[in-house]
């Protein structure tokens, strides 16, 4: 029913509705998004008023948002409006489309993966319900991706009260258990953050669709477990 839906999405708010499929189809490549300049070098593009409005209307619309990396100094555009990541993922070929489409995907890894990424992006859109549930609404933040030469982090909350959250988003279909192997990577992303923002106290935070348990990795680095549920109250 919706094979249609997302070419006459796009033709019905944009002239030209092609080169914007261009940059979003572009975007949906990596997950923590590109610079202005990446985008014109990879999409061979002019630079120009023109590529800057298609970036700005897309903005607008709500298909993706701008931010500013650790360093401060240049924007990152990325996409996150939900239904165009699920098409590019699972509907760009009409060929696929099948009765039984869905039920073949569910056991797939791509389908995992998918489930993972979009409960990143979900906590993303409910930045300031974890706020609150951190007990943080008053104070200032600043909230981005961050991906170095060796760690990627999916979320950190950089506070204006000396204190950056590294939070860990994990979805499972039952309790998420810790286990060694992660505790030793998010070790290591909490003392390349560390390193990154030397001023600040480095707290993990774990985000998880179900609870967490406490075994012995947890309770050694994690200081909070932010659940699903928190972000629809």
């Amino acid at each position: 029913m919706l094979a249609d839906e997302f070419n006459n999405l796009y033709s019905s708010l944009f002239k030209k509705a092609d080169e914007y499929i261009k940059i979003i189809t572009q975007l949906c490549k990596k997950k923590s998004g590109y610079t202005r300049s990446e985008l014109t070098e990879l999409l061979k593009l002019k630079t120009g008023g023109g590529f800057t409005r298609r970036l700005e209307e897309l903005e607008q619309c709500g298909f993706i948002r701008k931010y500013l990396p650790i360093s401060g100094r240049t924007h990152i555009y990325q996409l996150i409006d939900f239904f165009t990541l699920f098409y590019l993922q699972f509907g760009g070929e009409k060929s696929t489309f099948d009765r039984n489409m869905w039920m073949h995907l569910q056991a797939s890894n791509k389908y995992n993966t998918w489930l993972g990424l979009s409960f990143e992006r979900l906590c993303f859109a409910h930045i300031h319900q974890i706020q609150h549930a951190l007990g943080i609404s008053g104070v200032g933040t600043k909230t981005y991706a961050l991906q170095t030469s060796s760690v990627q982090m999916d979320m950190v909350i950089d506070r204006a009260d000396d204190i950056a959250n590294l939070c860990e988003m994990k979805y499972t279909r039952d309790a998420y258990a810790l286990s060694k192997t992660e505790a030793e990577k998010l070790q290591k992303r909490r003392n390349e953050l560390s390193a990154a923002l030397p001023k600040k106290s480095i707290i993990p935070i774990l985000i998880t669709n179900n609870s967490a348990k406490h075994n012995e990795y947890y309770n050694q680095l994690i200081y909070n477990n932010i659940t699903l549920k928190n972000l629809f109250l």
